[in-house]
């Protein structure tokens, strides 16, 4: 379903404007589906006037829909980085102008200032919704309340979301946040890409120069990766030198262009230790996220597979997931995997 139809939906359930007989059903279902987020959820039209507020959205900004409706998003979302500094303003000219390139903006750690004076630290995200012809026609603020407003709390939110040696995402969050793409591409059929990323031979620097040394490659890759992707992508270190990104409203043509110019800079990359000169590649397996994917387990399983097949053709390789093919080699695999562990299990081996 179109971004635009959302909005008409949303309209035509609060009586903005007449929706027609046979989408009243789907109105109660996409309504519902934007109560139960999880999340506090704002959706504007163009002009970035409020059409609809979710039950926690009006507990987070104070701001009850029927007042709410129609007044300007900046309005009743008010945040700011700090007490004593100037007003964050997502809904600007110069603001949607860079979410027009990327779709989707991520600010963390800001203080909301809700209309009965309170002072919330949150998280959120502003993601573009466009109609079938490609026309922006409104907004969808999603965010959440983060506990603690003191410096520690926030402190705390961030060791627990985000891994100490690259200061990226660590697994636990990025699953969390993939859970909620996931559950997006569903319900605004939107189409991203997640990349799930390994890095080639990556023990040879730990065996020839320690677990330092590959601490410093993992801090200097994870920085290359963080300058050639949008800043309204997501990059996760998932474990190890096993890395994810999702692309936001991305088609499948321009995704496989961000991954194949990481992959040349990768290439390109020399890591030097001590005497050493390393030259690594990466393998990445690429994932349509669509309404085909029910859950975060299905989406991050499927990428992990297409990753594996592009290591098993040679490595340095990009692979698309394919469903028919990708499954059946990951099933094989593991399959194998357990005849020889019941093999070495029960001594079956002879020399």
């Amino acid at each position: 379903m179109p971004d635009g139809v959302v909005l008409e939906l949303v309209r035509g359930a609060h009586g903005l404007q007449r929706a027609e007989p046979d989408t009243m059903q789907e109105t109660g279902t996409i309504q519902l589906a934007l109560q139960l987020m999880g999340e506090a959820v704002i959706v504007t039209d163009a002009a970035g006037r409020v059409i609809f507020l979710n039950s926690d959205a009006e507990k987070l900004t104070g701001w009850k829909f029927e007042d709410a409706q129609s007044q300007l998003a900046s309005t009743v979302f008010q945040v700011v980085q700090d007490i004593n500094v100037n007003l964050v303003e997502p809904f600007t000219e110069s603001s949607l102008e860079e979410l027009h390139h990327g779709e989707q903006t991520n600010t963390e750690y800001v203080l909301l200032l809700s209309k009965d004076n309170r002072q919330l630290v949150i998280d959120y995200s502003v993601t573009l919704l466009r109609g079938s012809d490609g026309a922006v026609e409104g907004t969808l603020l999603v965010f959440r309340n983060i506990n603690g407003t003191s410096s520690s709390a926030r402190s705390r939110t961030w060791q627990t979301n985000y891994d100490p040696l690259t200061q990226l995402m660590n697994r636990c969050f990025f699953e969390q946040y993939l859970e909620r793409v996931v559950c997006n591409s569903r319900i605004l059929d939107q189409q991203h890409v997640l990349c799930y990323i390994d890095v080639d031979r990556f023990k040879i620097i730990n065996e020839v120069g320690g677990h330092i040394a590959g601490d410093e490659f993992l801090c200097q890759i994870s920085q290359l990766f963080r300058q050639r992707v949008r800043k309204t992508d997501i990059l996760a270190r998932l474990g190890s030198d096993e890395f994810a990104l999702i692309l936001h409203q991305c088609e499948l043509e321009q995704a496989l262009k961000v991954v194949q110019s990481l992959c040349e800079e990768v290439q390109k990359l020399r890591f030097f230790w001590k005497n050493n000169t390393f030259n690594l590649t990466i393998s990445v397996g690429l994932v349509l996220l669509n309404n085909h994917y029910d859950s975060l387990s299905s989406a991050l399983s499927a990428a992990d597979a297409a990753c594996q097949t592009a290591k098993s053709h040679g490595r340095n390789r990009i692979h698309v997931y394919q469903p028919e093919t990708d499954g059946l080699h990951r099933r094989t695999e593991m399959h194998w995997a357990m005849r020889l562990f019941n093999a070495l299990e029960t001594d079956q081996f002879r020399l």
